[in-house]
């Protein structure tokens, strides 16, 4: 005969293992959720033209729409001029 304390034991071991195995088992699908959604997502870019306006001129002249036009036209930010050539 079996004592109560084996049976317990037993049990709890179980237990253990069925919460381990359920918590593996959930956190792998939402891996694959993950996964599948980068996938399915579609990055869609236009063209923005860069402004008629330098952006150095856009600058000093506090001109804040033109300079954000040329961050997002992907202007170079770090160009350097020499300040007795700029017209």
């Amino acid at each position: 005969m079996k004592t109560p304390k084996i049976i317990a034991i037993k049990a709890i071991g179980t237990l253990v293992l069925l919460i381990a195995f359920s918590s593996f088992t959930s956190c792998q699908s939402q891996d694959k959720k993950v996964k599948n959604e980068k996938n399915d997502s579609t990055i869609t870019q236009t063209k923005i033209e860069t402004p008629n306006v330098d952006i150095h001129t856009a600058t000093f002249l506090g001109n804040l729409e033109t300079v954000n036009q040329h961050i997002k036209a992907g202007t170079n930010l770090d160009i350097k001029i020499n300040m007795d050539q700029h017209h």
